[in-house]
């Protein structure tokens, strides 16, 4: 008998801290859940290591921006890397990197600068090289990109108006 009243007193005091855990908030008191997100947060906020090294600088080896047209340009501030952009037809593109730097050795990676004065959705993407016309046809040491518009309802066509960013990683 004393062992089922032991048993019976333990769920009575398992009962009871329930209760007071689900009443206390509805009595104005903190709830369970709010305690323990106090305590964890003190924990965490004594929990800093001693700083790490220095990381090494990005990974990138060249980027570009480059402002598009007949003649286009690279936005100095915004250009690591490459010494040249032409552009022999409209809409394409040959970036020269610097010497010692092989655009075939990874991924570029090619994004349109959106609405950079043009209205209709834009596009920016890297070309391979026989399928630019032959007066813009790049080196293979050189990044080929291709822009176009599309207005939903024609083809898309090659401009000259879209700005795009240009990643050799």
């Amino acid at each position: 008998m004393t062992r089922l009243a032991s048993r019976s007193r333990v769920v009575l005091v398992i009962a009871a801290i329930a209760a007071i855990a689900i009443v206390s908030p509805a009595l104005g008191g903190p709830s369970v859940r709010s305690l323990v997100r106090k305590e964890v947060s003190k924990q965490i906020s004594k929990a800093t290591g001693p700083a790490g090294p220095p990381g090494s600088p990005g990974t990138a080896r060249a980027y570009a921006y480059v402002n598009p047209g007949s003649n286009p340009s690279f936005d100095s501030s915004r250009t690591k890397g490459f010494t040249a952009v032409s552009s022999g037809a409209t809409g394409f593109y040959c970036l020269t990197p610097a010497s010692g730097i092989d655009p075939s050795a990874t991924a570029p990676a090619v994004t349109p600068v959106w609405n950079s004065g043009v209205l209709s959705p834009s596009f920016a993407q890297l070309v391979s090289p026989s399928d630019m016309p032959a007066p813009a046809r790049c080196s293979a040491s050189q990044v080929p990109v291709y822009t176009y518009t599309s207005s939903g309802t024609s083809f898309p066509a090659t401009t000259g108006a879209v700005a795009f960013t240009v990643v050799l990683p």
